[in-house]
């Protein structure tokens, strides 16, 4: 793993994630594909312009570019 995968995704996959997805956005759509998505299998973090918004509790959020640089996968669901 390389510099920003190695710090996130030490702390949100497990050993039965099958990949690191980041969603950037966290409203309607984003949360709905990010708790489908952990449903099946896979690890998610939401890239967000503020990670320590209170609105964001409970969520594993990072910056957009943090999110971003550590995934396999990621979906823009901003508009």
């Amino acid at each position: 793993m390389t510099g920003a995968r190695n710090t996130i995704a030490s702390h949100i996959l497990s050993p039965n994630s099958d990949m690191l997805i980041a969603i950037i956005g966290a409203g309607n759509v984003g949360s709905t594909l990010g708790r489908r998505f952990g449903e099946a299998g896979h690890a998610v973090v939401y890239g967000v312009r503020s990670p320590t918004d209170p609105k964001h509790a409970g969520l594993p959020v990072e910056t957009i570019s943090g999110a971003a640089a550590a995934a396999d996968v990621v979906i823009l669901t901003t508009s």
